[in-house]
């Protein structure tokens, strides 16, 4: 592509495609924003899909209640790579390139944000709504168009209206991550809690 074809002039924000895991599960992806990453290389990604559902599964941040070193340092983040990425389609999956992403890795300090590549990844706060609440700052991101209010954050777990995990840690607790309710209202909650699990890719 580099830039030479208009991807939005041919698909648009919400598009879905079904993907079927290697272990037999379904998911769906939407269209979440056009141009809005950068690979790690440092060219623009033309596509960000975000998955429209959770998984079937719910888990944790960490199995303690600590957000210490961040979504980079989470046993989340190995997990959604584990149980998401090493799981595609080989297909889909060829197609998948890391993309940069910064996180703050202490909760309550401006100064932590590191940035990584990821080739999936929970969406942070900032990249699900237009003023972030519960983040220390505003620099893991910027809200993709997909999500326009509450209910376009809103995600099911096995078919059911369910809370489901981002990874930036809470801003006033060293032992919460940000959640967004079942109403898709965002809030904050302990890491060791299992809730719904959805990635960007």
């Amino acid at each position: 592509i580099n830039g030479d074809i208009d991807l939005s002039t041919i698909w648009n924000i919400g598009d879905t495609k079904d993907v079927t895991l290697t272990t037999g599960e379904t998911i769906q992806l939407q269209i979440a924003g056009f141009n809005h990453d950068t690979f790690s290389d440092g060219v623009t990604a033309p596509v960000t899909l975000v998955m429209k559902d959770c998984l079937n599964t719910k888990a944790q941040m960490n199995s303690s209640n600590t957000n210490a070193g961040g979504y980079p340092a989470s046993a989340m983040k190995t997990w959604v790579e584990s149980n998401i990425y090493d799981k595609l389609p080989s297909d889909l999956k060829a197609l998948v390139a890391p993309v940069k992403k910064k996180w703050y890795t202490n909760y309550n300090d401006v100064n932590s944000l590191t940035e990584g590549n990821y080739n999936v990844w929970l969406l942070s706060e900032a990249e699900v709504v237009d003023s972030v609440s519960y983040t220390v700052g505003t620099g893991e991101g910027t809200k993709y168009p997909i999500f326009t209010d509450s209910a376009s954050r809103i995600k099911k777990v096995n078919g059911t209206n369910d809370r489901w995990w981002l990874g930036s840690c809470s801003g006033n607790f060293s032992d919460y991550f940000v959640v967004v309710y079942s109403n898709g209202k965002v809030s904050n909650y302990s890491a060791s809690s299992s809730y719904g699990v959805a990635v960007g890719l």
